[in-house]
């Protein structure tokens, strides 16, 4: 099996205040009306366990993790920010670092028969949302055209079908801002007929050349991504959100851009906010109760906000709360929950939903996203 140069892929069982790690992140370079952040676009959507890539047409790099929170589903959510104006094509890694990684270079259909494109071009403030992407599991679901050489790594793009509840991004896209969508836009958002020569694509199979059987690789290129080291803006493909470097157990972040995730993170990122409230901000909200960008997590989540009303009505630290409307929030109720739910299901589910999986109501949190939950049956 090829050796991928990035991290093995981290898998995160979350407890409620852990939501906070999903899409949090800081200020770099100002902030939009809406608290994005400036010069960024933002591509969601739900995966098996997965490590998600991004190359650049000018040598960018980065990736991002999907995060499990119901280990009965396979559909996890990530998020990946990307610098606006720039081209990048998407790789998806299941069971990275494992004897059956699967390598699959991400397309999509154009609005001609028999057409394929990969190029993602987001503009500032972009939220694209891929839907539901169901890739192979196991390299022998991998069909023989796909993968002629048997490694494993696709020598034909996974093409996001809609029928399987995938979104088409040309859909979500204007990237030449001509008031026409990507999709139906005859140049697709290129901007100038449609030629276009991808540097991270040699041959136009809509696999980057990182991944390509057939690319020669250059002597001065030490990511293989066709682009000489000297005019590549990430030579080496190192990740933008690495954790650690130096394995002194503290975070490299300086508050600016996506934060990292990780129980290291969930353990310090109270001191980074003590420093760095003007970039939580950014994507959390002046008030910190959250916005789409951090997808409606806030501080409040899981804390006690400033001049919280005291919800206890004797001092013996129980929430009053009769199962009905809103429940209370904070610690106390983080930790007797349980006790709640076991006598007043029924309740919970008015906004929890009947399969406890959360609704629009719950802002989609539900119990499995933290509790393991039932035994999925067999097929």
């Amino acid at each position: 099996m090829r050796c991928i140069g990035h991290f093995a892929a981290k898998i995160y069982f979350f407890a409620l205040p852990a939501l906070l790690l999903l899409a949090g992140c800081g200020g770099s370079g100002g902030t939009l009306a809406d608290g994005g952040i400036t010069g960024t676009g933002i591509i969601i959507g739900t995966v098996p366990g997965t490590v998600i890539e991004a190359y650049g047409e000018d040598g960018d790099y980065k990736e991002t993790f999907s995060k499990i929170v119901n280990s009965a589903s396979d559909k996890h959510p990530f998020l990946l920010r990307l610098p606006s104006g720039i081209g990048y094509y998407l790789v998806m890694i299941i069971n990275e670092g494992t004897e059956n990684e699967i390598v699959m270079p991400i397309a999509f259909p154009g609005n001609k028969p028999g057409e394929v494109l990969a190029r993602i071009i987001l503009r500032e403030g972009d939220v694209i949302d891929l839907g539901h992407v169901p890739l192979f599991l196991d390299c022998s679901e991998v069909p023989l055209e796909d993968d002629s050489d048997g490694d494993c790594i696709l020598d034909k793009p996974f093409i996001l079908n809609e029928d399987e509840g995938s979104y088409n991004p040309l859909r979500q896209m204007d990237a030449d801002a001509d008031g026409e969508d990507d999709y139906d836009d005859p140049d697709h958002g290129y901007g100038h007929g449609g030629i276009f020569k991808d540097p991270q694509d040699h041959d136009d199979d809509r696999v980057p050349n990182k991944y390509d059987d057939d690319f020669e690789r250059g002597s001065n290129d030490k990511d293989d991504d066709g682009i000489d080291d000297d005019e590549d803006k990430n030579p080496g493909n190192i990740p933008k959100e690495v954790e650690d470097s130096d394995d002194d157990s503290e975070l490299d972040w300086n508050g600016q851009g996506m934060h990292p995730s990780g129980q290291t993170w969930f353990d310090q990122h109270g001191d980074y906010a003590e420093h760095n409230l003007e970039n939580c901000a950014a994507c959390h909200g002046d008030d910190f109760r959250g916005t789409s960008l951090s997808a409606q997590v806030g501080c409040y989540d899981c804390h006690d906000g400033p001049a919280a009303e005291e919800d206890d009505s004797d001092d013996d630290s129980q929430p009053e709360w009769n199962g009905q409307g809103m429940h209370s929030s904070g610690m106390a109720w983080l930790e007797q929950h349980g006790d709640y739910a076991e006598h007043n299901l029924d309740n919970c589910a008015a906004c929890h939903g009947d399969d406890f999986l959360g609704t629009p109501l719950s802002a989609q949190v539900g119990c499995f996203d933290c509790h393991d939950g039932p035994e999925p049956e067999d097929d």
